[in-house]
């Protein structure tokens, strides 16, 4: 559409000049040339200035470089969205949404098991209130709360035994405590691993941050200059 407009202006220059040809040259001060900007490349910029201006410096790179970088740093993908690149910025959406996934249902998956273990321990082993995690550990190690405290009594860690009220337990046989102790393990180790989406979406962050300011590149443009004599130059920018 630009480049069209430009020739219809060079038509049109060109009648009017055919039409006055015995008319006097203007002043020099009337010959400023008339430039049309043409636009190309992946920016929305349009440049309007003569040939020989650097609109697209290298200080307006840093710029658009830092905001590329800070975007992409915040919400991966928007900093390569902003600059016209979208299939970067939808794999690095992509990616976000991918591991917040996983570590939710890690998560989750983690907690449901975590309730199962917690009901399996009171209908097999009489667990009865609510307890820490390392009394869950210690009862899928040992039968019963007695052998439990006999053996911290031999290893003189009187800290260690269980004596208040709701800390007995007694399994009704071995092949329970061992699915027990399956599944509080299973519980942990996705608790655990979940914690790797995390690093994940970290280093997703970080990746896209530094792949949105390296992936802006300076515009490609060029400009059609038409003077009062209807001369034609061009100024290619890059």
């Amino acid at each position: 559409m630009r480049l069209a407009a430009a020739l219809c202006v060079v038509l049109t220059m060109e009648g009017l000049a055919a039409v006055g040809g015995d008319a006097k040259p203007a002043p020099e001060a009337d010959r400023a040339p008339v430039f049309i900007p043409v636009q190309s490349g992946n920016r929305s910029d349009v440049f309007n200035s003569p040939p020989g201006s650097d609109r697209d410096s290298s200080s307006d790179l840093k710029k658009r470089r830092g905001k590329a970088f800070a975007r992409s740093l915040l919400l991966p993908g928007w900093g390569q969205f902003s600059e016209g690149r979208h299939a970067a910025g939808y794999t690095f959406l992509a990616a976000e949404v991918g591991l917040i996934a996983g570590f939710l249902g890690l998560r989750t998956y983690g907690s449901w098991l975590e309730d199962d273990y917690i009901t399996y321990a009171r209908q097999h082993a009489g667990v009865a209130g609510d307890h820490s995690h390392d009394f869950y550990v210690d009862i899928g190690n040992w039968d019963d709360r007695r052998s439990f405290n006999e053996q911290r009594i031999r290893d003189r860690n009187f800290d260690r035994i269980y004596t208040g009220p709701g800390t007995e337990w007694d399994w009704d046989d071995e092949a329970s405590r061992e699915w027990f102790k399956s599944l509080r393990i299973s519980s942990d180790r996705a608790r655990q691993n979940a914690f790797l989406f995390i690093g994940g979406l970290l280093l997703n962050h970080i990746i896209s941050a530094v792949e949105a300011g390296r992936g802006v590149k300076k515009s490609s443009n060029f400009s059609l200059c038409i003077d009062r004599f209807n001369r034609v130059t061009f100024a290619l920018r890059f």
